[in-house]
């Protein structure tokens, strides 16, 4: 069975995990002494709530993205042409997930709130339950048989 093209997805999404992890990590270590935790509106922070609100954003319009791909696929088209729209639109949802948990890691990093850094832990949740599996992408594409085994 050849299974380059979901082990190629799955290698790229452990990429993106690992990207936000290590680099949540090391902005941790960097304000480890300058941490609070604060949602008051009226604080001198210019990114609440913008950045969460953004983030939110981000995942729906990744989410829509993704859909808007798979569903301008043809039902007619090959096994091998639903697989590239596929990873095209897996592309597109994991580049807005991770643009948003960075970018909250970076309000993190300039400011210290630890809200932010619980919003990007959130999306990595999010992100990690958008691992692409064999039976996901089956169902998903509607493939049968012997084009299950192009995966």
């Amino acid at each position: 069975m050849n299974t380059s093209k979901l082990k190629t997805m799955q290698l790229l999404h452990a990429a993106f995990c690992v990207a936000i992890t290590t680099f949540a990590a090391m902005a941790f270590f960097l304000v480890k002494d300058k941490l609070h935790f604060s949602m008051a509106t009226g604080q001198k922070d210019p990114y609440f709530p913008l950045f969460p609100i953004l983030a939110v954003i981000f995942v729906v319009a990744g989410q829509f993205l993704f859909g808007k791909q798979l569903s301008a696929l043809n039902t007619s088209a090959t096994a091998d042409e639903k697989l590239v729209r596929y990873q095209t639109a897996f592309i597109i949802r994991c580049a807005f997930i991770e643009a948003a948990a960075l970018l909250n890691i970076v309000a993190f990093m300039s400011i210290g709130n630890t809200v932010y850094l619980a919003v990007a832990a959130v999306l990595l949740v999010v992100f990690i339950g958008f691992r692409p599996t064999k039976a996901g992408i089956t169902d998903l594409l509607g493939l049968q048989y012997p084009d299950t085994e192009k995966l």
